[in-house]
């Protein structure tokens, strides 16, 4: 395909910077080409030719094609802040990496739009000024969301699962150790993004959790909260609060939390998929413990903070919608992997990891075995 630089769009080649963590300057030093030019093949006030492009491709590891990819620009809106899990200890430079891979995820559920129907986003509107919310109505809140869903007030066996089917779309991606997850409503899609620095299942369900809680309660918020670092901290422990609550509900977990020795604590973790910190964090919450009998458990466990028994044993979650729904459109021929890979113009690791599909389902052998004919 020939290039035509009328069709450059400098936002992808920002996008494809970002997403490899590069600084303009860094680029810059790749390519032998100036930053001032970078800067304005971004911004949009110069073109590149077609030899600078490929340059440019080479180096971020990008098909030329990418660079012209049309932008939908209603897609683009958001509709609430974007919620960092570890918004305080992480880097504005992995922050923006996250960020672009995130839009590439909702430009993947966009096209996929046009071919299936996803499941509706199924969540309550609860009309209400988080800022003003207490710890009670957060308990509430998580309680009703239960309800809502039909789930009783028992362990939850698979929540990725739970959100998909309710019309939440998941990622888990490669980002950096400090990002856990993130989530946002993109227009009227819901999106958590899921880090893969956690080594435990549980402790990334909860992130799961905690990012629900954001979608929930602090849709309608600005973004100018970020900005403020206390109401920043309230909105981060409604958020922990909600997840303890949905994970762990006030009305029957404490009933099962008959004892804090250790092998008590693992059989409670293998039935309700939450750390054994967090089952002693809601203990306290509850005001079954109190704070003394909290700090002593933690001093006694402290050889289990990063790792505790059964993280090992207890399989993580993986979003499956993306990919049933790419391996539902091959199989139906309505597209080959082939022609996906090249209208989405994403890297094929990319485009793997943020559907959570094998990279070897978009290299299309069909043709290949359409031209090898057996012997009669």
């Amino acid at each position: 395909m020939q290039y035509r630089r009328d069709s450059f769009l400098g936002i992808r080649l920002r996008e494809a910077r970002e997403s490899n963590g590069f600084t303009i300057t860094e680029l810059a030093e790749r390519t032998d080409i100036s930053k001032q030019a970078i800067s304005q093949f971004e911004s949009g006030k110069n073109l590149p030719s077609g030899e600078t492009l490929t340059r440019l491709s080479f180096a971020l590891q990008f098909p030329i094609h990418f660079f012209s990819k049309e932008k939908n620009q209603n897609l683009s809106e958001q509709s609430s802040p974007i919620f960092f899990r570890s918004f305080a200890s992480s880097t504005k430079q992995n922050r923006e990496k996250a960020k672009v891979k995130e839009v590439w995820f909702a430009e993947i559920i966009n096209y996929f739009k046009s071919y299936v129907n996803f499941p509706k986003p199924n969540l309550p509107d609860f009309n209400i000024d988080p800022l003003e919310s207490s710890e009670d109505d957060i308990e509430e809140i998580a309680l009703s969301v239960r309800k809502f869903w039909g789930l009783g007030n028992g362990p939850i066996s698979n929540l990725i699962r739970l959100l998909e089917a309710n019309g939440i779309f998941v990622s888990r991606i490669n980002v950096a150790n400090e990002i856990d997850a993130f989530s946002l409503w993109r227009k009227d899609n819901p999106i958590i993004i899921l880090g893969t620095s956690k080594t435990s299942s549980v402790r990334s369900r909860f992130d799961a959790a905690h990012e629900l809680g954001h979608l929930i309660l602090h849709r309608n918020l600005s973004e100018d909260v970020q900005k403020d670092k206390l109401l920043l901290k309230k909105i981060e422990s409604q958020a922990d609060r909600f997840s303890s609550a949905f994970l762990m509900p006030y009305d029957t977990f404490p009933r099962e939390l008959i004892s804090l020795n250790l092998e008590y604590l693992q059989s409670l973790k293998s039935r309700w998929l939450v750390s054994m910190q967090s089952m002693i964090m809601r203990a306290f919450q509850l005001n079954i413990i109190s704070e003394n009998q909290k700090s002593y458990f933690f001093r006694n466990f402290s050889r289990y903070r990063k790792k505790e028994p059964l993280d090992d044993k207890i399989p993580f979650e993986t979003p499956l919608l993306l990919s049933k729904t790419i391996q539902k459109i091959i199989e139906s021929n309505l597209l080959t992997g082939n022609r996906i890979y090249e209208d989405l113009s994403l890297r094929l690791n990319d485009l793997s990891e943020l559907t959570n599909t094998d990279k070897n389902l978009f290299i299309d052998a069909q043709n290949l075995n359409n031209l090898i004919q057996l012997k009669p």
